[in-house]
């Protein structure tokens, strides 16, 4: 009959109005649709770098705090001084690692507890402390001493990171041995 629409001969459903039987694609809205998928992308794994390496930046930074604290309780608890060396090279990624030592750092009669560093290579730190007359401290090192009576030498370490522009600050207090 004229004026019937013809059926599709796949679906056996009318074809919709402006379009023919074949319905699909167009290059163009396939190129606009990869390239909004590829915006995403780029934005999400932007995120996912920073969020890793701000990460990295704080385990290292907890990790350094759990250290001085447990370290300050050993001290106490045995009735034995504690001393934690962390390095201070000029080159900066050279400011990873920190060693534990009993009695004193690297002096005669000391021995070595542990080492430790930090979790990735982009994250270092830089510390100041003032070492009381006659104790040990190897060179190119910040000595950070914790005595059997709960006093520590007071020092500053700053965490950073390349990646990042943000840093975190860590204290120990002399007079309580304090680590925050």
């Amino acid at each position: 009959m004229p004026g019937d629409r013809q059926l599709c001969a796949h679906t056996g459903r009318a074809p919709l109005a402006g379009r023919g039987a074949d319905q699909g694609f167009t290059l163009i809205e396939l190129a606009v649709t990869m390239s909004i998928i590829g915006v995403l992308a780029a934005v999400a794994s932007f995120s996912f770098s920073n969020q890793v390496n701000k990460s990295q930046q704080q385990g290292s930074a907890q990790e350094l705090v759990s250290a001085l604290r447990s370290v300050g309780v050993r001290s106490v608890s045995e009735g034995r001084t504690y001393c934690v060396a962390l390095a201070a090279a000029a080159a900066p990624a050279a400011n990873r690692t920190y060693a534990t030592w009993r009695y004193s750092c690297g002096g005669v009669g000391s021995t070595q507890v542990g080492v430790r560093s930090t979790q990735k290579v982009a994250v270092t730190f830089t510390a100041t402390s003032s070492v009381p007359a006659g104790a040990a401290c190897p060179a190119s090192n910040v000595c950070i001493y914790f005595y059997p009576r709960g006093t520590a030498t007071p020092a500053s370490i700053t965490v950073a990171s390349t990646k990042r522009t943000k840093t975190y600050g860590i204290k120990v207090e002399g007079l309580t041995a304090r680590v925050y």
